[in-house]
């Protein structure tokens, strides 16, 4: 059973403008699509269209509770929610001009309760039936910059070696994570996320396979770095793959890394290949990028990008 952890989840509205605001105007819009999201809400959101056997875990309070659970609910999302005092964020993205710009609240503070809170809904849920995937996705909001690499450890020790942990979040809690005793089983960084874990610029796939080649991370099974149209670097289990993906029409990118996310762990539930794993999860992340929908995939879309999609070992 795979599960998703989103500390912190919001309520995205989505607006498609003919062209930008206009700094210090008065702008009338088209009434925005509005959806739940949170990384690990958008992925689950895939694997709910995958049919993937799994769950989810958030947090919720506030006015926006009801709409979160109606919303989760409508996307057939098994969700257990730990509830919280303060409100459930918002973000807002902007579509306009072929580029998009996103402003996202910080979110409520999560405390070490709530980690235990989440510990416990894993516990009961693994009393059911055997977790194989614990998926943590996103930001969360911490005095802790620890307190993922924490929870990874304490999850491998509750739940052994067996378990894969999946860590999909960036900047200091990824930083502090790849450093911690038990290393995630699976990280996803872009490049931006990648030069910024290096403190250099990696720009090209070059630069991607010298960087993973030095052996940085060497210690975890599973690492992808996604490129945008570009495809992606992936090392599996110390091969390396390059991955070429054909061009799409772009409608919005949001949450194409989430739905990415969420064909690794199907395809890893699935024991598939590693090459139809890449090939699933770059498929899932491009069709989300085809819908205006955040973690929103096609299957018949899906399924027709996959012959597309090129995964070749490197030497």
């Amino acid at each position: 059973m795979i599960v998703t952890i989103t500390l912190n989840p919001s309520v995205d509205f989505l607006y498609f403008l003919d062209h930008f605001l206009k700094e210090g105007e008065h702008n009338r819009v088209s009434n925005p699509i509005k959806m739940i999201g949170g990384k690990g809400i958008n992925a689950s959101r895939v694997l709910s269209t995958l049919q993937s056997n799994f769950a989810a875990i958030t947090i919720g309070g506030g006015s926006y509770l009801s709409f979160l659970n109606a919303q989760l609910a409508k996307d057939n999302i098994p969700v257990h929610i730990i509830p919280t005092q303060d409100e459930i964020r918002t973000a807002m993205t902007f579509m306009a001009n072929g580029t998009h710009t996103e402003l996202v609240e910080k979110g409520p503070k999560v405390d070490q309760t709530i980690i235990q809170k989440v510990l416990q809904t894993l516990e009961n849920l693994n009393t059911q039936e055997k977790l194989d995937i614990i998926s943590i996705n996103g930001s969360i909001v911490s005095d802790n910059e620890h307190i993922y690499a924490e929870l990874i450890d304490t999850l491998y020790r509750i739940y052994g070696s067996d378990i894969k942990v999946i860590l999909d979040a960036s900047q200091i809690q990824l930083k502090n994570a790849l450093k911690a005793k038990q290393a995630p089983y699976f990280i996803k960084p872009n490049t931006k996320e990648l030069s910024e874990l290096s403190h250099q610029l990696i720009n090209t796939k070059d630069d991607v396979i010298a960087y993973l080649k030095a052996g940085h991370f060497s210690h975890i099974p599973f690492v992808l770095v996604s490129m945008g149209e570009d495809g992606g670097i992936a090392q599996f289990n110390g091969q390396f793959y390059d991955i070429t993906i054909p061009k799409i029409e772009l409608v919005n990118p949001t949450g194409s890394g989430d739905s990415t996310v969420a064909g690794i762990c199907h395809g890893l539930s699935q024991q598939l290949p590693i090459q139809d794993i890449l090939k699933l999860a770059m498929a899932c992340g491009m069709s989300n990028a085809m819908n205006k929908g955040i973690g929103v995939i096609d299957l018949d879309i899906v399924q027709s990008l996959i012959p597309q999609i090129t995964v070749s070992a490197l030497s």
